[in-house]
């Protein structure tokens, strides 16, 4: 009998269990992860309005793994070795004849003063702090921006700042506030989202001055302060800070003499906890 491993309970790991179990009826399939959760990531830009809950978007997968005989340990993979027949983890070691990564990757907090930004796709307890901070300001300026790794430029997503962005700008206009507040996007490139061509950059540009959003664009960022955004070509105050920084590999990698990209992803890429969800684009 085949004893296949997989790290990771998101998207990638989840599909992994569906195809392997229909190609192979009879293997023996382990996952690991820190819980047996699936947290659906993109659903995070519906926290800061209260739309939804944290465990509104949060599934238990005991009955997932119990429909497709599914092994389940619970720890947190740090290491492998026998060239990946074993992975070890904080709570054991799991052997297999096939391992399949899908750990996701880590967002990368080098730069000075990253503790003062809200990194909003990067957990549950993140993106509730954004939710509180709003409920808690009568008014002031919120400064919103994302940056990339040179050595993964795979790994760059600006999709989600924007949703973020639009969805506070809806939200505070139906809630009648939106006056009381200057919202600003930054990036260091000058034409953010090129990669979907130049009439969707022009198209998010001409939305973000429908909505009154003000753009500093083009400068490098050299870090945060408590209210402000560093960069190059001046500073951004901010009262509170929404960034989304570039991604490297699982830091568990590290550990491993796994072939990875120079960025640290696993040779397959590296997965990416928030992807792109349709929302309202401004309140007006």
């Amino acid at each position: 009998m085949k004893r296949i491993t997989i790290v990771g309970t998101g998207f990638g790991g989840l599909t992994a269990v569906r195809t392997l179990r229909k190609l192979e009826p009879s293997a023996e399939i382990t996952v690991i992860g820190k819980q047996s959760d699936f947290f659906y990531y993109p659903s995070l830009i519906w926290i800061p309005s209260g739309m939804r809950s944290g465990d509104d978007i949060t599934v238990n997968l005991e009955n997932f793994f119990r429909r497709k005989q599914v092994r389940f340990h619970k720890g947190a993979a740090n290491g492998i070795r026998d060239g990946g027949r074993v992975v070890e983890t904080d709570t054991g070691e799991v052997e297999n004849d096939g391992l399949i990564i899908a750990s996701g990757g880590r967002y990368l907090t080098r730069l000075t003063g990253i503790e003062h930004a809200i990194i909003p796709c990067r957990s549950r307890e993140d993106v509730e702090r954004i939710r509180d901070r709003l409920n808690e300001m009568d008014s002031g300026t919120i400064a919103f921006g994302f940056g990339g790794n040179p050595k993964e430029p795979s790994a760059m997503r600006g999709g989600p700042v924007f949703e973020f962005l639009f969805g506070t700008d809806t939200l505070l206009t139906r809630q009648g506030r939106r006056a009381r507040f200057k919202l600003v996007f930054f990036a260091p490139s000058k034409r953010p989202g090129q990669r979907l061509g130049d009439k969707a950059v022009d198209a998010l540009l001409k939305r973000m001055a429908k909505c009154g959003i003000y753009t500093h664009l083009g400068h490098k960022l050299k870090g945060f302060e408590a209210d402000k955004v560093l960069t190059e070509g001046g500073v951004v105050e901010a009262d509170l800070i929404v960034f989304i920084p570039g991604m490297g590999g699982s830091p568990w990698l590290d550990n491993t003499t796994l072939p990875k990209s120079e960025g640290g992803a696993a040779a397959g890429g590296c997965a990416l906890p928030c992807a792109g969800v349709g929302t309202s684009l401004c309140g007006r």
